[in-house]
């Protein structure tokens, strides 16, 4: 009976090891650098991060809830897991590169709870390590608004972030910060970079992309890809060194995406470095986006040089964007412009306060008199100057400047659009100066009024928007006070560029 008793309690350890086993999954980078662990524990999704052999990230959760109280991180099985392979080269329509190399491995987690199936996947990359959540339709779901992701990014109390603060008033704007992981705060950014105590609303977190340099000398870097119908993500300091996802809520504070079917999260990625440069240098973002639609032609996308009528509004103060004796965007002026960008080899002029809306005080808080984006001032003839600047071989380029009004710009996109091919305006510099935490007006039918953030999903909705329309008429959109970049021009190459980081134009302040 003793032999047989120990028989047992070895027959069933045995048992406990394999189904450990069969819980986890380790995958390296093609050059065998960089190693993920990921394993089920006591139900719990979790994965750490190696590079040769050095913590990178430590043990940290996965998983989020949605509306219905789901929690799509705790009590999962594992159905299977499927490793792959994937090397190609792929050719941008503009950049700095001709081509590209896609390598990683991947690992496709199936998994489910009670009777409810999703997956988990990642790809590892020499340079990094990424990982999306999709949950696919199913009976089971009936709602697939989601209230809460809790991905987590377990640092070092002694590693150093770069940063700047989400849930605050202006946007990326921003000087960096210098500070370990867990002093991320609001009142830390006040007391050493800027008061930003009047305007804030919201929990302490940071944006991505979020620059780490880790006690053991490696360089990261932690962002999304691939923004699309989701909410941005953030990152807060949770104590001992963790960071965990915390995405830009709707209106009501609590749900954080909204969806009538399945869920297909941006990526979540690790770039992994050893030096900045190297960071600079990396395609991970771009790898991470899919290329364009197969059918549609981009191949009147052209990236260009350009200059502006601008700063003599903003830096010098001795011209106005609005009607008055100063006003800049005059033919007189405007053609001066147009000689002197086509002399310097100039391919564009931006022209703003060419229509009408522009009054003294019009910045910056979100309301006041609607923008026009089909009416010209008395003094810009938009038909002359686009002529001029034909013959002068330089383009004028379009400004949309919304002040924040969403629902207004969107309403005349279309006419607007249809106007530029008219005149043979092919480029769009877009604007959404709105500098109040949580501002973004939404006007409801039965008159209710709703504020929504910039960075919310409602706001990476209307610039996905943009982008759709505007490559219906072939043309460019360079955004001010953008959604930061997740490498969408891969795909829409007509999102040629962003103006979101802190720049220039606050030396006219």
């Amino acid at each position: 009976m003793k032999i047989l008793r120990h028989l047992y309690i070895l027959f069933f350890l045995i048992i406990i090891s394999c189904t450990n086993e069969n819980n986890k999954s380790t995958v390296s980078s093609p050059d065998g650098n960089i190693n993920l662990f990921f394993e089920i524990q006591n139900g719990q999704l979790q994965y750490q991060i190696k590079k040769n052999n050095n913590q990178i990230i430590d043990v940290s959760k996965l998983g989020m809830i949605l509306e219905s109280g789901l929690n799509l991180g705790q009590d999962i099985e594992l159905i299977d897991f499927e490793k792959d392979e994937f090397n190609e080269i792929w050719n941008p329509i503009f950049g700095e590169l001709s081509e590209i190399k896609n390598n990683y491995k991947s690992l496709n987690i199936s998994l489910k709870k009670n009777n409810i199936k999703f997956q988990i996947i990642f790809r590892v990359y020499d340079d990094g390590v990424a990982f999306k959540y999709v949950i696919p339709n199913q009976d089971s779901i009936q709602n697939y608004n989601i209230i809460d992701e809790y991905s987590e990014f377990n640092l070092s109390s002694d590693d150093t972030a770069w940063w700047i603060p989400a849930f605050s008033y202006r946007r990326y704007e921003f000087l960096y910060a210098e500070s370990k992981i867990d002093k991320i705060s609001k009142k830390y950014f006040s007391e050493n970079i800027e008061d930003i105590s009047y305007d804030t609303l919201g929990i302490d977190a940071a944006h991505t992309p979020l620059t780490i340099k880790k006690n053991n000398g490696y360089l990261i870097s932690i962002h999304e890809a691939n923004l699309v119908n989701y909410s941005s993500m953030t990152l807060a300091p949770k104590g001992n060194g963790m960071l965990e996802v915390e995405l830009y809520p709707w209106s009501d504070g609590i749900t954080k995406v909204k969806l009538d079917n399945q869920i297909i999260s941006p990526w979540r990625y690790v770039q992994i470095a050893d030096n900045s440069t190297e960071l600079l240098m990396s395609n991970i973002i771009l790898n991470l986006n899919d290329d364009p639609d197969p059918d549609e032609d981009y191949s009147w996308v052209k990236p260009g040089k350009y200059m502006g009528v601008w700063w003599e509004m903003i830096g010098t103060n001795e011209s106005t964007w609005f009607q008055s004796k100063f006003h800049a965007a005059n033919n007189k002026k405007v053609m001066n412009y147009l000689d002197f960008a086509s002399k310097h080899n100039f391919d564009g002029l931006l022209v703003e306060g060419w229509n009408k809306g522009w009054y003294s005080e019009w910045c910056c808080l979100g309301e006041g008199i609607p923008f026009s984006f089909t009416e010209t001032f008395d003094d810009f003839d938009i038909d002359l100057l686009s002529k001029y600047g034909s013959k002068k071989g330089v383009r004028l380029i379009g400004h949309h400047e919304t002040g924040g009004q969403i629902q207004n710009y969107e309403n005349q996109m279309e006419e607007a659009f249809e106007m530029y091919n008219k005149y043979g305006i092919k480029n769009i510099k877009t604007g959404y100066v709105n500098d109040v935490s949580k501002n973004i007006k939404v006007y409801a039918e039965n008159g209710t009024i709703s504020k929504e953030w910039h960075h919310g999903q409602y706001m990476v909705n209307h610039f996905q928007k943009v982008i759709d329309i505007a490559a219906k008429y072939q043309l460019t959109i360079k955004a001010h006070e953008p959604i930061k970049d997740t490498g969408l021009r891969r795909k829409y190459p007509n999102f040629i560029s962003r103006e979101g980081a802190k720049g220039q134009e606050f030396n006219g302040f």
